[in-house]
């Protein structure tokens, strides 16, 4: 979420990207004061006044999106890819967030995973692997990068108590989430929840380490594995039977190993059903073992498309404009 002003107006922008800017202007418009200390914008508050916008908020900060609903929105965003980006879909840049099922208690009695693995996936393969461990005896520190299964692996170590520490997590965090296929976060099923508490608590620890308002990444980035795959069958007409999910029996780093194997296979299996094809009017004709439902028809997309923009024409004028900010350029990894 990022903030402007403009000739006095207040506008809010919701990008799905995070600000972990410390940026004085940002934090005076997020608080509500002017630089005497004085409150600003108090007459136009906008989660006041709307309550579109403070459900937007409650979405992004406080409870996430429902899983039908994030579903939903990820095949409405596929639908505006087109053809070429959704035929390579398999190749962009993914991530796999997965919290442990210890914990580790905070001062204030409280608990967070005793470790955070996220994985990163380019190309139709694991690229990368950072870990974050809290810890109440060594500050922020970054180990060297080793390998690991043939996969560049880096241990992260903060102190939760410690703002300096919580800030420079998150912005390393951050920026190794940074540019993934629409700002998504994967995430194992039974995780789900675990990562949204995590979150949750981690802009409450910043907030009240620094003493005033913290920007987070947005709830609303995180989708389950299992949905993510679900709507990209939807989108492209198909319906694959997939593996089943890795057990869970496993130490946390073979297990997000495992699950991100997964995904890449099971997206390799979805992609198959376009991988032999005759492009002529913008038809695809698939070849019919790969498919149960009949075949991709880019006409029918089309149509969809149309149809939807008609519908609500407000909504995906909005996702039109969010998609084509997109950046492409290539993401900051483990180096």
């Amino acid at each position: 979420m990022s903030v402007e002003v403009s000739e006095g107006r207040r506008i809010i922008k919701f990008t799905g990207f995070d600000d972990i800017d410390d940026d004085i202007e940002i934090d005076r418009l997020e608080t509500g004061k002017s630089e005497n200390g004085n409150d600003a914008n108090q007459k136009n508050n906008p989660f006041k006044s709307s309550k579109l916008l403070q459900e937007i908020h409650d979405r992004e900060r406080v409870h996430g999106m429902r899983r039908d609903e994030a579903r939903q929105l990820l095949e409405d965003k596929l639908l505006f890819l087109g053809d070429t980006s959704l035929q390579n879909v398999h190749l962009r840049r993914f991530c796999l967030v997965v919290p442990s099922e210890e914990t580790f208690q905070l001062e204030d009695g409280s608990k967070i995973p005793s470790e955070v693995i996220t994985i990163s996936m380019d190309t139709g393969k694991i690229s990368s692997i950072l870990r974050f461990f809290p810890s109440k005896i060594r500050n922020f520190e970054m180990e060297n990068v080793e390998n690991y299964q043939n996969h560049r692996m880096r241990r992260v170590y903060w102190n939760p108590s410690v703002a300096k520490d919580c800030n420079l997590m998150f912005r390393t965090w951050s920026h190794f989430l940074d540019r993934c296929l629409l700002s998504l976060l994967l995430v194992p099923l039974k995780k789900h929840t675990h990562l949204l508490n995590f979150l949750r608590k981690i802009n409450e620890l910043r907030t009240a380490l620094n003493n005033r308002t913290t920007v987070s990444i947005c709830l609303s980035r995180v989708i389950c594995v299992e949905d993510y795959l679900g709507a990209i069958q939807n989108v492209m007409n198909t319906q694959i039977i997939l593996d089943s999910t890795p057990s869970m029996d496993l130490v946390p780093l073979h297990y997000a190993l495992d699950y991100c194997r997964y995904h890449l296979c099971s997206m390799d299996s979805i992609i198959k059903t376009m991988s032999s094809f005759s492009y002529s009017e913008r038809h695809f004709y698939v070849t019919p073992v790969y498919y149960e439902y009949g075949a991709f028809d880019m006409s029918n997309w089309a149509c969809h498309q149309e149809a939807h923009i008609n519908m609500e024409p407000e909504k995906y004028e909005r996702i039109l404009h969010w998609l084509s900010k997109l950046s492409l350029e290539g993401s900051e990894d483990v180096e």
